[in-house]
């Protein structure tokens, strides 16, 4: 597949694309590591929660390659080509609920992303026919290019191939706290077992409550580990909702995978306070110190209180300028030159606002709860 080859199967087939995308996940998140960006805490969206649990350690790298290659086999399949498929959606889930109550179980909440995002997932026509209501009304609805029904009933039909094929797994302890969005709460690992990862497949996702939860908690840097940034946009939508700030970057881009993308993405985060192992990436060089500037300690304000020179006597009036034996203004006309008075203007204690867009001093950078890594993929 590699080379191109005409007997390869195409890149975007789900059984090629979801072990790719895994390996991509877990390999850059050791690159993150790597320069020093340790995560406090994992999440991951739908079939990016098993590269989640591959990086905290609940699942070895052998155990999580089983779950993401049988599993997405059995989509090809038994699910491929039945008619389902997905739709993304510019609604939070509250908002799309109640549309789905007269589709009679044939449309599903699938992932419940953030403040202004969903995705819906089940009968093709079905979605069609809402997709259409949707921009009728100006909503943004768009089909997911994939021809089966993740986190729908349909899912149901593979389930005990999945607890066969899975049944093997050896979960352990993480050694990273991973938040589940499948239950919306703490896992220690040892649970993610055949049966888990067939409801992370079956099951609404639930991102943005989880996304929600890490805010309260104090997380403010959230790095994606992929190869294109997917859900970064839900984790900054959900952060505005809450009226918090964050740090949210992806870590490399469509057409732009190579190194220089990977050093601007760790920049992102170092001005936004994350510390970043500069050593590993330049060995054996050191910080110094720069030039401070000689302040010269005036302000540029009045003071009150302090002595001013009384104000300028105006001068006296020149004679009239005279053009061609006549005065230009008259034969009376003074001509003055101008004069300034000073009045003291106390000084209140504050600036001005400053106008948009413009900083008024620099701002202490603060403490951050840690970089949380966050995986992302269909």
């Amino acid at each position: 597949m590699l080379k191109g080859e005409a007997a390869a199967p195409p890149a975007e087939r789900v059984d090629v694309v979801q072990p790719v995308l895994w390996a991509v996940m877990v390999s850059l998140a050791a690159v993150w590591r790597a320069h020093g960006i340790e995560p406090d805490a994992v999440i991951g969206h739908s079939q990016g929660e098993i590269a989640a649990a591959t990086v905290s350690g609940a699942l070895s790298l052998e155990d999580g390659a089983r779950v993401v290659a049988l599993r997405s086999r059995a989509i090809l399949e038994a699910l491929g080509n039945r008619g389902g498929g997905m739709l993304s959606v510019g609604l939070s889930a509250e908002q799309v609920r109640p549309r789905l109550e007269r589709w009679d179980g044939r449309i599903s909440l699938a992932a419940d992303n953030g403040a202004r995002s969903a995705v819906l997932s089940g009968d093709g026509d079905a979605l069609d026919g809402l997709q259409a209501e949707l921009t009728a009304e100006d909503v943004r609805a768009k089909r997911v290019p994939v021809d089966y029904a993740s986190h729908s009933v349909h899912v149901e039909l593979i389930e005990d191939r999945l607890l066969a094929d899975l049944a093997p797994l050896t979960p352990r302890a993480a050694a990273v706290p991973m938040l589940s969005t499948v239950t919306g709460e703490w896992v220690d690992g040892t649970g993610l077992d055949a049966r888990y990862w067939y409801a992370n497949l079956r099951n609404t996702v639930r991102f943005a409550p989880v996304v929600r939860e890490l805010a309260e908690l104090g997380h403010a840097v959230f790095v994606e580990s992929s190869a294109h940034p997917v859900i970064a946009l839900s984790i900054q939508e959900t952060f505005d909702e809450l009226g918090r700030d964050a740090a949210v970057t992806g870590t490399l881009r469509r057409e732009d995978g190579g190194l220089d993308r990977f050093l601007t993405s760790l920049a992102e985060i170092h001005v936004r306070g994350a510390a970043v192992d500069w050593a590993a990436l330049f060995p054996g060089a050191s910080t110094v110190d720069l030039p401070t500037y000689p302040f010269q300690r005036r302000t540029y304000w009045l003071e009150s209180g302090r002595r001013r020179p009384p104000p300028r006597t105006p001068p006296a009036p020149h004679p009239p300028t005279r053009r061609s034996g006549r005065t230009s203004s008259g034969p009376t006309s003074p001509r003055w030159e101008p004069g300034c008075t000073w009045t003291p203007t106390p000084w209140t204690g504050s600036c001005p606002p400053s106008r948009p867009g413009a900083a008024t001093g620099p701002r202490p950078r603060s403490p951050t709860r840690g970089a949380t890594a966050s995986s992302g993929g269909r």
